[in-house]
């Protein structure tokens, strides 16, 4: 934590005195603990969310093992976005690293080499990782690779992604951390995704390499904000970050690294007491045929033995679907609502509201009241089988489908079913007795409530509070299979009932206290002050919906809702609050210079030189027209021409998109060289984003207590266009 607090003790992002003085600490901190640690200086380069670069600074450190050459990788990303102070994201990781590398002194003394990598600019397009991957020649020498970052300042640390041919990766995390929290299922999400970490770089360069990615994601309204902070980071995040980071280096450590990819992928999940239970992805498909048999004679021993009916069948069947619908149907009714009454939470881009785990509270409890109530009133002039058998069967029919489409999620049907097919028979032999099975037989659900209780909460953290009415939807999947164990809670079925809506008035009166902003629980807002440097026209603009009283000084309570598509302005898609600002304006001077043009068939050959505008946060270049630029070259790195193709340093310009987008500019400027396509005139939009605002009597003073900078949008800084013709 005492490392947490240096590098978090303010903003910052690339391109700012305090991001290098976080440099200069990490390396220092390498060496003093016996790593050998240099500053990779490099231009990094990504061309998956249009062409981003940067000149990155990547921390790196290596320390030699009794067997030097292939080594474990212990990686984390340094920097952090701009106006947060990144605790959570990242410096907990990076902090974890750093004791882990204290730790490793101790005995038994490295096999292995390890390097450590604090990789720059990670914010901006995973920059500092594609330089260390494509331009460091230590990379070459990664045997293993640990990734660790963060999507919030608390909760449990997942292994949430690793490289195929798993099996033997997963068997040495089992082995190498006592409190591993994971699961098949999410890789499998993840992989589906619009996400990306530093490990995707090297996934997508060497995918056999035996690779594990690890992050925290509770606290995420907090993410890229100012209360990423150390008042908020849970200090627990860091002891969990280093037990993974230690134990897995040590257990990779104690093997052969060559043997660590392959043969096969895994399935696998944390079970509470258990620690994590994995087995072959072979075996998905014939466990989950054997459940669908078991399911089906189960039917027909029910129908045989006159312990379940075909009306009784159906009319539980009925009472199952809805009892799947209805809550659903219900919760994102309720969550309609509560959008509605609380305009506020538009602001929030996450899309979760602080008091988020009240609302899922509240849901989960009505869900519960719910389903129970329309599944018992469907199974009234029914058999506890008639109940039980369309569960077991629309469960069985589901894993068999994921096993053969999805086998790593399989494991979620696979075992709550197992354990409610021996609940039925267990009922069945006690009815042929003549008697009702023990209270025991609810420990038979257990399997289902710890694997998807957990889960359900992961998923509306994951996947925020407009999910809710997927998590009730899946509460519900896990009800309509228990039902044994409300035949099996008799006369306190009334007391749980009470006790659930008690628990839903609570949790929903808590999230309504809690529904306002405060110093705690501060309201997102930007502000943008816009040049149009050829017209000498501005604007204050604003990416949120309603001002407030902090942007109200400059927008005033009325703005417009101008069209300024011709502007290249961070985050486009949403909608746009805009204010002309009062004359006159100070145009700052253009921070591109033509060094040169010179003739470069079937075109021209352009050279730049950018200057350093400030603390700067991106220039960026964009084409008028239809132009194709191509062969570029940035601070002496050449770009390779070709598709673009994601992570890459590949470049091939597509007419009329972006040309690049360049973040922190050196003190030094850049020089940048291209080739357009054309000998005619061709325009050229400059974009220059300069942190803060001008002097101006129209600007802003510091934000309230209780307001803070929005992330994900361009706030806090001068815009400056202009359009240059070559």
């Amino acid at each position: 934590m005492r490392d947490v607090a240096v590098i978090a003790a303010g903003p910052h992002a690339v391109g700012t005195p305090n991001h290098d003085h976080v440099r200069d600490y990490l390396v220092d901190r390498l060496q003093s603990l016996g790593f050998e640690a240099h500053v990779q200086s490099a231009t990094g380069f990504d061309n998956l969310d249009g062409p981003i670069a940067a000149t990155v600074a990547n921390v790196v450190g290596r320390k030699t093992g009794a067997h030097p050459g292939p080594a474990i990788v212990l990686m984390a990303h340094y920097d952090a976005v701009p106006r947060s102070y990144g605790a959570g994201d990242n410096a907990a990781a990076v902090a974890a690293i750093l004791e882990t590398a204290r730790a490793l002194q101790a005995s038994p003394p490295l096999q292995h080499d390890v390097i450590v990598v604090f990789t720059d600019a990670e914010e901006q397009g995973l920059l500092g990782a594609e330089a260390f991957v494509d331009l460091h020649p230590w990379a070459r020498d990664a045997a293993a690779v640990l990734n660790f970052d963060g999507r919030g300042v608390d909760g449990p640390v997942f292994m949430f992604q690793t490289s195929t041919g798993n099996a033997k990766l997963i068997a040495a995390l089992a082995h190498g951390v006592a409190d591993a929290r994971t699961n098949s299922l999410t890789g499998e999400v993840y992989r589906h995704l619009p996400n990306s970490t530093d490990l995707s770089i090297w996934l997508q360069r060497r995918p056999d390499l035996p690779a594990l990615n690890f992050a925290h994601i509770d606290g995420y309204p907090r993410y890229h904000t100012p209360l990423d902070n150390l008042t908020t980071l849970d200090p627990r995040v860091v002891q969990h970050l280093g037990d993974y980071a230690l134990g897995m280096t040590r257990a990779f450590d104690a093997g052969e690294l060559q043997s660590l990819h392959g043969p096969g992928d895994a399935i696998y999940f944390s079970a509470p007491l258990l620690g994590v239970m994995h087995y072959r992805v072979a075996w998905a498909l014939p466990l989950s045929t054997l459940l669908l048999a078991g399911a089906g004679l189960l039917l027909f021993l029910a129908h045989r033995r006159r312990l379940a009916t075909t009306a009784g069948v159906a009319r539980s069947s009925a009472g199952m679907v809805a009892a799947l619908i209805m809550p659903a149907v219900v919760v994102f009714g309720g969550w309609q609502l509560v959008s509605a009454l609380h305009p506020q939470y538009r602001e929030i881009l996450q899309r979760e509201p602080y008091n988020a785990l009240w609302y899922l509270l509240t849901a989960a409890s009505l869900t519960v009241i719910l389903a129970v109530w329309i599944q018992r009133r469907a199974a009234r002039r029914a058999t506890i089988l008639d109940a039980l058998l369309p569960p077991l069967l629309l469960w069985s029919v589901a894993g068999l489908v994921l096993s053969i489409l999805l086998p790593a999620t399989s494991y979620l049907f696979a075992w709550p079913l197992l354990c409610a097919e021996l609940a039925a028979a267990w009922w069945m032999r006690a009815l042929r007795q003549g008697r009702a099975p023990g209270p025991a037989v609810v420990l038979l659900a257990l399997p289902a409530l710890s694997l998807w209780l957990p889960l359900i909460q992961s998923l509306e953290s994951a996947l925020t509070a407009g999910a809710l009415p997927f998590c009730a939807l899946l509460l519900s999947l896990v009800l309509v299979l228990l039902a044994w164990v409300h035949e099996t809670l008799g006369w306190w079925r009334r007391p749980v009932a009470l006790l659930l809506g008690v628990t839903a008035v609570v949790a929903l009166v808590m999230a309504e206290r809690t529904a306002e902003f405060s110093a705690v629980r501060k309201r997102p807002d930007s502000l943008v002050f816009l040049i149009d440097a050829d017209a000498a026209l501005a604007w204050w603009v604003s990416f949120d919906h309603t001002p407030d009283a902090w942007n109200a000084k400059s927008l005033g309570t009325s703005p417009d809702h101008p069209d300024l598509t011709r502007f290249r302005l961070l985050r486009a898609d949403t909608p746009l609050l805009a204010s002309p600002a009062a004359q006159p304006v100070d145009v700052p001077p253009s921070p591109v210079h033509v060094v040169a043009i010179t003739p470069a068939a079937p075109g021209r050959r352009i050279h730049f030189h950018i200057d350093q505008s400030g603390t700067g946060e991106f220039v960026a270049l964009y084409p008028e027209g239809r132009a194709t630029i191509h062969d570029m070259q940035i601070n002496g790195r050449k770009l390779r021409d070709g598709a673009s193709g994601p992570f890459g340093a590949d470049y091939l310009m597509v007419p009329g998109e972006d040309a690049l987008r360049y973040y922190g500019v050196p003190a030094e400027g850049l020089d940048l060289w291209f080739t357009v396509e054309s000998a005619a005139p061709v325009a050229l939009r400059i974009t220059t984003a300069i942190d803060g605002f001008p002097r101006r009597p129209d600007r802003p003073g510091p934000r309230p207590v209780t307001y803070m900078s929005k992330p994900f949008v361009a706030t806090d800084m001068t815009i400056v266009e202009r359009v240059i013709r070559l």
